[in-house]
């Protein structure tokens, strides 16, 4: 691409050949008076001869400035181009990153808007060029805290659906020949998705650890528990006593329970595997249910169950299926917290080859004005340290992922989550 200097001005309109054919206008002109001298072949008094040397003059300056302002006009569009050129590809450059790049003048009017922002943060750059950058996003400005260098950190900031967004910000100002603050620029990365992944490793490792210390304390529980089960087995055997018949089996019954929840745990500590198999979509709901309802919060929770017998299998990630309706649960069980008598109901069904999973509880209902946000990651409603904010938005994009849906549904005393998966996946 030529470079815009004089030099290569000069250059590129061949200085040489404009000089030259300068040169040639004033010689034919001059020839051409010549000529005309010579053909005339009278003498001239000097009057006359003044009049044909000035009218020479004027018309060969004339000639000549004509000639040069046309070569200049039209060398003139070449270099307008090469201009143009210089615009588009620092255009193209920014719109091609994948960070979002918002450029602003030193009253913090936008000026730039690339592609990525409008990916990121919604949006359109016609829309938003001209306004004040505070008008478009609720961000510190650059001449607060960085006025005259350079400054990152982490922050949310809500796109144009009033989504969060956790991104990396950094500010730049650029400063003009005096010194003073010419430009801001602002450079944001999205680091959303990677706070999730960060967040539920942090999560399994902290699993892992429950998992290994529940295993361990399965197996301590599970060996005095054969060997009480087959004391009492051997005292049913040697009376015949109905009373004490009753009360043995009474005891049998809650050492089978207890089994139960250690057989639960020890299910629960084993490793998520990542592996597609044909998995039942019932089987999992049961094993959910089945574990929570040796759950605390859900002693006094009533689960109505109601399965298609006849779903068929699909081909998923038991675990994550598993993982998405065992927080739809905990978050039904967390809603009725509170309520005299709280209800679960859990329903499955066919529709359009699709698999439908629903999970209602009779709680108080989601307020309007936050429905839209329940899916963000870290937004939850919840006491600190009660959740992470990430159940829901985790849940909405593991079933994304495998080409399902998640839809939530709120009433005062109803609300419905609705699990759609394709037969297929």
């Amino acid at each position: 691409m030529p470079k815009l200097s004089f030099t290569s001005f000069l250059r590129e309109l061949r200085f040489t050949y404009l000089l030259g054919t300068s040169f040639l206008i004033f010689g034919l002109i001059y020839g051409a008076f010549e000529i005309f001298e010579f053909t005339v072949n009278a003498p001239l008094d000097a009057r006359t001869m003044s009049y044909l040397h000035f009218s020479r003059g004027v018309l060969t300056t004339l000639a000549l400035l004509a000639w040069i302002a046309w070569t200049l006009y039209e060398y003139r569009a070449k270099f307008q181009a090469v201009v143009r050129q210089h615009d588009d590809q620092f255009v193209r450059i920014l719109d091609n990153t994948s960070e979002a790049v918002v450029v602003t003048s030193a009253d913090h009017k936008i000026t730039f808007w690339n592609k990525a922002a409008t990916d990121m943060l919604g949006w359109k750059r016609e829309d938003v060029v001209g306004l004040a950058l505070n008008e478009v996003l609720r961000m510190p400005l650059a001449s607060e805290l960085s006025p005259r260098g350079r400054q990152e950190f982490e922050l949310n900031v809500l796109d144009n659906s009033g989504t969060r967004k956790f991104v990396a910000l950094t500010m730049t100002t650029l400063l003009d020949q005096n010194g003073k603050p010419e430009t801001y620029t602002y450079l944001m990365r999205d680091l959303t998705e990677r706070a999730i992944r960060q967040t539920q490793m942090e999560r399994s490792e902290r699993l892992a650890s429950l998992g290994h210390m529940a295993a361990g304390v399965a197996h301590e529980i599970g060996n005095p528990l054969t060997a009480i089960s087959s004391i009492i087995q051997l005292l049913q055997r040697s009376t015949e006593d109905s009373k004490q018949q009753k009360q043995l089996e009474r005891v049998r019954e809650n050492i089978s329970r207890i089994t139960k929840i250690v057989r639960d745990l020890v299910d629960f500590s084993r490793p998520i595997s990542p592996e597609v198999a044909s998995m039942s979509v019932n089987d999992t709901i049961g094993d959910a249910i089945g574990l929570l309802k040796h759950d605390a919060r859900c002693r006094n929770v009533q689960f109505d169950i109601k399965l298609e017998k006849k779903i068929p299998h699909i081909n998923a990630v038991p675990d994550k299926i598993y993982q998405v309706i065992l927080n739809l649960v905990l978050n039904a069980v967390d809603a009725t917290t509170g309520m005299t008598k709280p209800v679960i109901n859990v329903r499955s069904y066919t529709e359009n080859r699709n698999i439908v999973v629903t999970v209602s509880d009779n709680g108080p209902g989601i307020p309007v004005h936050i429905r839209r946000q329940i899916f963000e990651p870290f937004f939850t409603t919840k006491q600190v340290g009660k959740g992470t904010g990430l159940g829901l938005s985790v849940s909405h994009h593991i079933l994304t992922g495998v080409g399902g849906t998640l839809e939530a549904d709120s009433i005062p005393g109803k609300t419905t989550f609705k699990i759609t998966l394709p037969m297929k996946i």
